[in-house]
């Protein structure tokens, strides 16, 4: 009862100190966000089964490879997100190569190696959201007859634990950037991502909820004890105040633990691999003791949901062969997944997780 008072009285600071600058936060950050405009649908007519993708830049895709016609045909009329970018925000639109997550990277400015758009009108680099989702849906055995998938991509990059909460749009649900911050519950990243999911939610009653695929942490490598701490206290967190929602969980278990899935990064950061081609000293990443320490406290956590893989540059935007990245969404090129990875390797091991439980 202590905590949930804590809680309370934490968001209740949140609001009166964002009062006084509500006016000026709001056109900013939906400033940042872009003009686009992508047809909707009507969310309170179809049935959904809702998806969390969040953490940092892993989580918001930044691989920087052409889009090829495999990745457009996992294209579906079965597929939505929730959508952030300008007037698309907090509408149900289709998903694209790119999904629209809190860090805006849609635009022709972030455009991939082809320098194409595809059929949703949208650049940008390669994310995770459609090659699971389109795993998801083609497995027969987890989504329900006459259910549609929605996924809510809930990310930024170099977001973390570490730093301030940053400020908070409560009423179009839009977080600021707070370099390492915002995931503590009371940030700006996990209000947005928790009333997203309740926004999903009461779309239409009969929507329930899948899980959450996280994927965070580098930012925190350098404190990876602090990080397991407040990394806990959030999902603990996110468990109760989802609780009135237990019905609604596709597993029929409610909000816990073991739909919560926690993802490895690249081999940059787990220092396997020196970016010979990046902006720290061609070094390896100085903290990537922590980042491992990080990645066996989410195991130790639930090993059920831990999802791991042997990663090198291959799997980045690093790669030697073939198309490597450009450059215009990060210079550190193979501390983010890229040459197709998403669809070839990072999804397929989430889903063998996820598929696992549902079984």
């Amino acid at each position: 009862m202590k905590k949930i008072h804590c809680a309370v009285a934490c968001l209740i600071s949140s609001i009166v100190s964002l009062t006084t600058i509500a006016c000026d936060t709001k056109s900013t950050l939906v400033q940042t966000q872009g003009e686009q405009q992508t047809e909707q649908t009507d969310a309170s007519r179809e049935k959904f089964v809702i998806l969390l993708v969040a953490g940092q830049s892993n989580a918001v895709g930044y691989d920087e490879s052409p889009v090829t016609e495999e990745d457009i045909a996992r294209e579906s009329a079965d597929i939505f997100q929730l959508g952030f970018n300008g007037t698309d925000n907090l509408k149900v639109i289709p998903l694209g190569h790119c999904a629209q997550s809190f860090q805006n990277l849609s635009t022709k400015e972030f455009t991939n190696g082809s320098n194409v758009k595809d059929p949703f009108g949208e650049f940008g680099p390669k994310t995770i959201h459609l090659p699971l989702a389109s795993l998801i849906l083609k497995d027969g055995g987890i989504i329900p007859e006459g259910y549609k998938i929605l996924v809510i991509p809930a990310a930024y990059g170099n977001t973390g634990f570490s730093a301030a909460d940053g400020a908070y749009d409560f009423v179009n649900k839009i977080p600021s950037y707070v370099a390492s911050g915002g995931w503590r519950t009371s940030g700006a990243q996990y209000l947005a991502m928790r009333d997203r999911l309740v926004y999903a939610l009461e779309l239409n009653p009969d929507n329930k909820y899948l899980g959450c695929v996280w994927i965070q942490g580098e930012a925190d490598a350098a404190n990876p004890d602090n990080h397991y701490q407040c990394f806990k206290d959030m999902v603990n967190e996110f468990n109760l105040f989802f609780a009135k929602y237990n019905s609604r969980c596709l597993d029929g278990k409610g909000f816990t633990n073991d739909i919560w899935w926690n993802v490895r990064s690249t081999c940059f950061w787990t220092g396997d691999f020196s970016d010979t081609r990046g902006v720290i000293n061609n070094n390896k990443f100085r903290n990537a003791s922590g980042y491992k320490t990080i990645l066996e406290n989410y195991k130790e956590w639930n090993p059920k949901t831990f999802v791991d893989f042997e990663s090198d540059e291959k799997d980045t935007n690093f790669i030697t062969e073939g198309i490597p990245g450009t450059s215009r969404v990060s210079s550190i090129y193979c501390s983010h997944f890229g040459n197709g990875s998403y669809a070839s390797k990072v999804a397929p091991a989430v889903f063998s997780k996820i598929k696992s439980h549902y079984q």
